[in-house]
C-alpha cells in the first residue's frame, strides 16, 4: 500500500477541479491535432460529426467527454479530412469546407465556445485525409477537380495548373495515397498508388 503522505501529496483527480468526466470517444479513422486538441472524424454512424477533445495539458493523456461535439450541415457528402490553418479547424467534405474559428470550451465548460462553422466551398472538398498537407501558406489538397490551397483567410485557390500536363486536369482521386512537407526544400511531395 502506499504511504499516507504520497497519497496526500498526490494531485487532485480532475472531477475535483470541475471538470467534465473523461469519456472514450468513438472509433475514428481521421485525426487532427491542433489548437491544444485533438479532432476526431470519420466515425462510423457519424457522418457530419466531429468530437474534439478537451484542452491538453502536459503530462496528462487526451481526454474527450460526448458533450465536445461539432455537427456540421449535411450538404457535401460526410467529412473526408481535417487541418488546422492559422487558427482554425477546416472541415473537408467531399464537395465541401467549412472553416471553425475559436478556442472553444474549457474543460468545465464555464467559458470559450467554438463559432458556428462558416462555408467557404461549395463545389470543391477533399477526397481524403491522405491527400492533404498543412503548410506557411495553408492546407493543400486533393480534390475530384484537382489540386487546391486552403488559406488562413479562407480563401481557396486552384493549384494544379503547373500539374495538369503530368496528371491531367481531373486527377482521380485514388491517384494520391500520401504527401509530406519538406520545409528545407520549400516543397510539398505527394505519393501515388
Amino acid at each position: 500500500t502506499k504511504a499516507d503522505a504520497f497519497i496526500t501529496s498526490s494531485e487532485d483527480i480532475y472531477l475535483n477541479s470541475g471538470e467534465v468526466d473523461h469519456v472514450a470517444p468513438p472509433a475514428a479513422h481521421i485525426m487532427c491535432e491542433g489548437l491544444n486538441r485533438l479532432f476526431l472524424a470519420g466515425i462510423p454512424g457519424e457522418p457530419n460529426t466531429i468530437w474534439f477533445s478537451l484542452l491538453r495539458s502536459a503530462d496528462q493523456p487526451v481526454n474527450f467527454n460526448d458533450a465536445l461535439k461539432l455537427i456540421l450541415p449535411d450538404n457535401g457528402g460526410e467529412i473526408t479530412a481535417l487541418a488546422i490553418v492559422g487558427e482554425a479547424l477546416i472541415a473537408f467534405k467531399r464537395r465541401a469546407i467549412y472553416r471553425i474559428r475559436g478556442s472553444g470550451p474549457s474543460n468545465t465548460l464555464s467559458e470559450g465556445t467554438f463559432f458556428d462553422a462558416e462555408l467557404i466551398s461549395t463545389d470543391v472538398g477533399s477526397t481524403g485525409q491522405r491527400s492533404g498537407v498543412v503548410c506557411h501558406l495553408g492546407a493543400m489538397f486533393q480534390s475530384d477537380k484537382g489540386f487546391y490551397l486552403v488559406e488562413p483567410s479562407g480563401a481557396i485557390r486552384y493549384m494544379s495548373a503547373p500539374l495538369e500536363g503530368l496528371i491531367g486536369s481531373q486527377a482521380p482521386s485514388s491517384l494520391i495515397n500520401g504527401g509530406v512537407l519538406l520545409p528545407v526544400d520549400q516543397q510539398i511531395r505527394f505519393t501515388s498508388a
